[in-house]
């Protein structure tokens, strides 16, 4: 994985922590309460159990990451509601894919994010946002590493018609 992929995913993984962190904590009231928050609650909102998702997704291995998104794929085709979409972007942008994965997510959204009426539209609009900026930096890395072999490539030349003498 590139420096620039693994910090792109620490700052999604960074985004989604703090939006799922933006839920107002309650004052206990009693050995009830406290008990209930130690044992595991189930997400409440489309956006947490879209996160719960996402990490659970990063959890497989590449062979149960290939057959998760072809599944999600076909549940996508089947019912393109705004939820498989999203659920479609979030399992190809778990890391492993290649930036043909990222524009397919970014295409998925695209019908959410333009969905004014969408309660996951703000959502949408955030992994969209981030993913592209994932495809842009991807894109540019590349960019930069054929330049720095075109010149590693220019330089070998170069020190062979100098007769091997350098500095």
């Amino acid at each position: 994985m590139t420096a620039v992929r693994l910090s792109a995913w620490l700052f999604l993984l960074t985004a989604f922590l703090m939006m799922g962190a933006c839920t107002t904590l309650g004052v206990p009231q009693g050995p009830a309460e406290s008990e209930a928050k130690t044992a595991f609650v189930p997400p409440a909102s489309e956006s947490e159990k879209l996160l719960a998702y996402f990490e659970w997704a990063q959890r497989l291995r590449a062979a149960e990451l290939a057959k998760e998104r072809e599944r999600v794929r076909l549940e996508m085709s089947a019912k393109p509601s705004d939820v498989n979409r999203l659920r479609f972007a979030l399992v190809l942008a778990v890391p492993g894919g290649g930036t043909a994965d990222d524009a397919q997510a970014l295409e998925a959204l695209d019908p959410v994010v333009s969905n004014r009426s969408s309660p996951l539209r703000t959502f949408a609009i955030m992994l969209r946002t981030l993913l592209a900026e994932l495809h842009r930096a991807e894109t540019e890395e590349a960019e930069l590493r054929r330049k720095l072999d075109s010149l590693k490539a220019l330089e070998k030349s170069l020190g062979g018609r100098e007769g091997g003498g350098g500095k």
